[in-house]
């Protein structure tokens, strides 16, 4: 065989410097000639072959019919003469030609690789091969065999080359014969599978799974899908539905359980021009689409246009009550006469939507903050107190205009940041709408102050400081340990914009812990600041999600503010071009007002409210047919409102007769844990020998004389001798489930810790808080959990890793400065038995990466209790 990469075969000319092999007569280098005519004495039949193809090949060659051949693109690799299309060959209308067609067929039915030459009768054939001893169309076969052919061929036959791992030799077959192995496809009589729908016990079954795989249906809604299917089967005369129509006309017939879409049209003048425009009321949402004018957009009078649609609109939701607002309403409950004022007492917005509600000026204006008269370039003074915004001050402004040329009551306003707009809330003598709008704590933080600014400022350092930064920071964040609830995340310096606020708000809970032995005070005393700053900002977003306060947290909130302040204003200097002089910088001042008279900062989120827009993005993509979208979109909202009311009924007369069954009964429902209500077990795994533990843990030392360490710790416990075999057995857990009362809200909340080797792929190890005495708690990590009985009773125990050292000192000004906790691992040598019911709750500890030591960990504040 000649060597790879000379080109194709026959090409390749004997040469003084190569030898030939013996076998096939190819020249070759003598470094591999060895081991080459090894390979061809050991193959006679396919060295045969190639010695009979390359001898055909050259006589074509020196005959000069391979010259004028260009290659032609179809179903087989061809050559067809210059100026001759494929087609015309096969048609025979090609005159005078003297040519050989050459083709590769490589067929799936039936399965043969072939060579295929096609001869011109012109043409004698070379019938022998290299060493002129066998007829070029004699077929080796076995003894007693006949060939398809006993002469040589002829015009049109086939010759077919099977793969030389086959072991079969090269065969000759005529046209006709060749074409008769083809058997027509549409004539095979393929079996039929009577149960064609298996693994699927049924064909139902799989017509099931298949709407279910086709509707996207997750987890949750493919079981309640099938549970409400087992329902009917129970009591089929409950189920009543006939088609999508006969539904569709009693979501109809439903659609009184809740208030109608009300469609209404409002006349608002423009340009000298009264413009008719029509919006929709659901209850007390408002829907309207404006149609911007490109010419007008930004015009101060076009601006002032669209405030003024909105206020108008708005009315019509507030006019019902208008009257009352002034006078009152006289109400009688539980023989209790009441005199009720309505009032707009929170507004909910963002922002910009706050300052068309309080039609102010905004961003750009001498006096941005729609609840106090800060000036613009005072923004980032957060110690500073000034004159607070009423309605009735800025109402006596307003008309105070009237009857001002332009210049004039342009000034006026300017002034105070008002829009030349009269405000619709300043019909209702009761409600100051600037003590109303309300700080907002996923714009203000997580979507607004620290995307778009603190953050922009970490990736500022981290380009800084060179390019494998980024990397490495990304690197740092990945091997963070993951809590249930909180987003993982893999990358982050050159992730996008996330449009899920929550994503920020994770995000900012770990930066802090991948940044902190990179913006060091030596490399970055800018990226060093920076994590001052960072680090009471994320003190502020804790006390902002508090869910209880008490005069307590909010001084020491009103304290932090003032800390984010100092912070903020000694990390200026390292980037004099930023301005911090933006609403968002400020209107935190503000938080623990509205927390003293509106409550906690949940009461008034936006969060809840943009979780809205997920709907009417499934409404749009799943249900309309995107054509005049805005009637579907509202009739499927109103379902969904509909069946929201009506579920909630149906829950309560749920709830009702559960209470009512189990008082008759005098039963007791209780569900059926492993474990206290404490401390709870789950993802149990078979059981194990003490023995096959140890060796499967043989690696790591904590694990070692497992049993005798186990048996030590009950001996202690009980008082008396326990001892463990290495063939006793114990049963693994996985999960933990610890509930515990909440230092927030005094509620009782759950962390689910794991001990698993591959918890989706990855070791997961979680750490915990452990009661030690009355007094005194410390971290640990969990290595291991397990029950096992010990005198006929059970007992539940986790092997654990306490973190109870002393640290070392060489980080003690960084902890100071960044407020770390910072904790030291023992030895896994040094490993211990505890009762699961020891366990106070879960805690989130990081690798400390700016220590030389491996065993040192960062507390991370994931919520308010910690």
């Amino acid at each position: 065989m000649p060597p790879k990469g000379k080109g194709p075969k026959g090409t390749l000319k004997p040469s003084v410097l190569d030898p030939l092999c013996t076998f096939c007569g190819l020249p070759f280098k003598s470094k591999g000639i060895t081991q080459h005519q090894k390979s061809c004495k050991s193959r006679p039949e396919a060295v045969a072959s190639d010695a009979r193809s390359r001898a055909f090949e050259e006589q074509v060659q020196q005959e000069g019919l391979l010259d004028p051949f260009i290659p032609v693109i179809g179903p087989s690799s061809a050559y067809t003469p210059l100026g001759y299309t494929h087609t015309q060959l096969q048609a025979g209308n090609v005159e005078n030609s003297k040519y050989y067609l050459i083709a590769h067929i490589c067929l799936c039915y039936p399965a043969y690789d072939a060579n295929i030459a096609i001869f011109n009768e012109n043409e004698t054939i070379n019938n022998t091969d290299n060493n002129n001893t066998e007829p070029h169309g004699e077929v080796h076969t076995d003894e007693g065999s006949s060939s398809p052919f006993e002469q040589a061929p002829q015009l049109n036959d086939i010759k077919v080359e099977y793969h030389p791992r086959s072991g079969r030799q090269p065969q000759f077959f005529s046209f006709d014969e060749y074409k008769s192995n083809f058997q027509d496809l549409d004539s095979v009589d393929i079996p039929v599978d009577p149960e064609p729908w298996k693994p699927f016990r049924s064909r139902l079954d799989f017509e099931l799974a298949e709407l279910i795989l086709d509707t996207h249906m997750n987890k949750n809604q493919t079981n309640e899908l099938i549970s409400l299917i087992h329902r009917c089967i129970l009591d089929p005369k409950s189920f009543t539905l006939k088609n999508e129509p006969d539904l569709s006309k009693i979501w109809e017939n439903a659609a009184n359980r809740a208030t109608k879409f009300e469609k209404t049209t409002i006349t608002v003048e423009y340009n000298d021009e009264d413009k008719p425009l029509e919006f929709v009321l659901d209850g007390f949402q408002l829907a309207m689409q404006l149609q911007e004018d490109s010419g007008e957009t930004g015009k101060k009078k076009y601006v002032n246009f669209k405030r003024v649609v909105w206020h108008k609109a708005f009315y019509e939701i507030l006019k019902s009550v208008e009257q009352y607002a002034e006078t009152g309403y006289h109400l009688t409950t539980a023989d209790i006469e009441r005199w009720m004022f309505p009032i707009v007492l929170i507004a909910s917005a963002d922002y910009e939507e706050q300052c068309i509600i309080a039609l102010i000026r905004g961003v750009n204006s001498k006096f941005p903050c729609p609840v106090c008269l800060i000036p613009g370039d005072q923004l980032a003074n957060l110690s500073s107190d000034f004159p607070l915004r009423f309605s009735s001050d800025m109402e006596k402004i307003y008309k105070s205009t009237i009857g001002l040329n332009a210049s004039e009551t342009e000034e006026t306003l300017k002034n105070v940041g008002l829009r030349d707009v009269e405000n619709v809330f300043w019909k209702f003598p009761r409600t100051d709408i600037h003590r109303a709008i309300s700080w907002d704590r996923l714009h203000a933080y997580h979507g607004g102050l620290f995307s778009d600014h603190i953050w922009e400022e970490v990736k500022s350092v981290a380009e800084e400081l060179g390019k494998g930064v980024s990397k490495l920071i990304d690197t740092q964040v990945d091997a963070l340990p993951t809590w249930s609830g909180l987003n993982h995340f893999t990358s982050i310096i050159k992730t996008g914009e996330f449009a899920d606020g929550s994503k920020y708000e994770d995000m900012l809970k770990v930066l802090i812990f991948a940044l902190h032995n990179i913006f060091t005070k030596e490399a970055s005393p800018r990226g060093y600041q920076l994590l001052k700053l960072l680090q009471s900002y994320v003190e502020l977003d804790m006390y902002a999600s508090l869910k209880v306060h008490t005069e307590t947290t909010i001084q020491k909130g009103r304290e932090e503010l003032l800390v984010f302040e100092k912070a903020l204003h000694e990390y200026m200097p390292f980037n004099p071009a930023k301005s911090w002089s933006f609403p968002k910088a400020h209107t935190h001042k503000h938080m623990f007002d509205d927390i003293q008279r509106k409550g906690v900062t949940r009461n008034y989120n936006t969060k809840p409210n943009e979780k809205c827009h997920g709907a009417f993005k499934n409404s749009y993509k799943f249900r309309t047919n995107f054509k005049n979208v805005a009637p579907q979109i509202l009739k499927f909202d109103h379902a969904d409102l509909v069946a929201t009311v009506i579920r909630d009924d149906i829950d309560y007369l749920d709830l009702s007769q559960a209470e009512a069954s189990a008082e008759d009964s005098q039963i007791q429902v209780t569900r059926n844990i492993i474990g206290m209500a404490h401390v709870s077990l789950g993802s149990q795994c078979a059981p194990v020998a003490f023995s096959d533990l140890e060796d499967e843990h043989s690696a790591d030392s904590a694990f070692k004389d497992f049993h005798k360490k186990i048996g030590r710790f009950f001996t202690r416990y009980l008082g008396r001798s326990v001892r463990f075999g290495p063939s006793d057995q114990i049963n693994p857990f996985q999960l933990l489930r610890v509930n515990y009362e909440s230092k927030d809200d005094w509620c009782v909340a759950t962390d689910l810790l794991r001990a698993n080797p591959k918890f989706h792929g990855k070791p997961r190890y979680d750490c915990i808080i452990v009661k030690i005495d009355e007094e005194k708690y410390i971290f640990a990590c969990l290595l291991y959990i397990f029950g096992l009985q010990v005198l006929d009773k059970e007992y539940h125990m986790a092997l654990i890793l306490p973190m109870d050292l002393p640290p070392d000192l060489e980080n003690r000004g960084r902890d100071n400065d960044l407020r770390f906790n910072r904790v030291k691992a023992r030895h896994h040598s040094l490993s211990v038995f505890i009762s699961v019911e020891s366990i106070i709750r879960g805690g989130l500890l990081a690798t400390d990466y700016g220590s030389q030591y491996s065993d040192e960990y960062l507390v991370m504040d994931m919520d308010s209790d910690m």
